[in-house]
């Protein structure tokens, strides 16, 4: 069941894989760029392979890839998150 979540806000996420959509509405046409950050213990990202964006669309292992065209009408980019293979070490993902 897609749910609309405000900044901040928690959620239990009970399936192991989920997609996160990003989109905008505006009166003129823009190509937005749509990121994800692997964060690791430190607040940081652990490295550069954990920063995904259009030229690169994945992370190590899979456990995120980018979607530039999803299919529902209102997400405009979106991520693939394979939760069980998100490394350990990361303790949060950070979508922009």
């Amino acid at each position: 069941m897609p749910a609309n979540l405000p900044q901040g806000a928690n959620a239990l996420i009970p399936e192991p894989v989920v997609f996160v959509g990003i989109g905008w509405s505006t009166d003129e046409e823009w190509e937005i760029d749509a990121s994800a950050f692997l964060v690791g213990q430190t607040g940081k990202v652990r490295c550069d392979r954990d920063f995904i964006f259009y030229n690169q669309p994945e992370a190590p292992g899979g456990c995120i890839s980018l979607d530039m065209e999803p299919r529902s009408g209102e997400d405009m980019r979106g991520f693939h998150v394979h939760l069980s293979q998100v490394p350990e070490d990361v303790s949060k993902i950070v979508f922009t």
